[in-house]
């Protein structure tokens, strides 16, 4: 409930171009380089997005029957060519749901390394050790990229605040 998918499906129509697709919840990230593979390989969605979102065309996948979550290739979404099996991450943005002052914000490595592992499903059921692993793994991924925290209830409206970020990540990921 972070905004995973919006943030995908906005910045998807917003984007100028080719447009390619990884996944929009599950990735494996590999500790050997900066890369990442998919694995979850569809787009799940709700009615209740859908319907928020009516200016996507999302609606059009719904019938009354349907369950409440869909979950649709991304070239059932957005078209054919969308399909990416893997990708190299350049720069990582926290999706917080705070509503704060600045929509897009750096952060620190070590806010972000736990930001990342306390939402992660398995965590309820790991020792403090194990914990203190994961964290440690990803101060290190972290600390070789770009790590922002974009607000994704933020005052400014979905539109704009999004287009804010398309803009901002064309404009600085490459050059940070």
């Amino acid at each position: 409930m972070a905004g995973k998918t919006t943030s995908l499906t906005n910045l998807f129509y917003i984007a100028e171009g080719p447009k390619a697709v990884l996944t929009d919840d599950w990735t494996l990230i590999s500790e050997q380089d900066n890369s990442a593979i998919s694995l979850e390989k569809t787009i799940s969605f709700t009615r209740r997005f859908a319907k928020e979102f009516e200016f996507l065309g999302l609606s059009r996948h719904f019938n009354p029957m349907d369950p409440e979550k869909k979950f649709l290739l991304p070239e059932e979404l957005y078209g054919a060519g969308t399909r990416i099996e893997s990708a190299n991450i350049d720069a990582v943005f926290i999706l917080e749901p705070i509503n704060r002052e600045d929509l897009i914000s750096r952060v620190d490595t070590n806010y972000a390394a736990r930001s990342i592992v306390d939402c992660a499903d398995h965590m309820p059921i790991c020792n403090v050790r194990d914990y203190q692993n994961h964290v440690d793994f990803w101060v290190d991924f972290l600390e070789r990229r770009a790590v922002f925290s974009f607000d994704t209830r933020n005052k400014i409206g979905a539109k704009k605040s999004y287009e804010i970020l398309y803009r901002f990540i064309t404009k600085n990921v490459n050059k940070v």
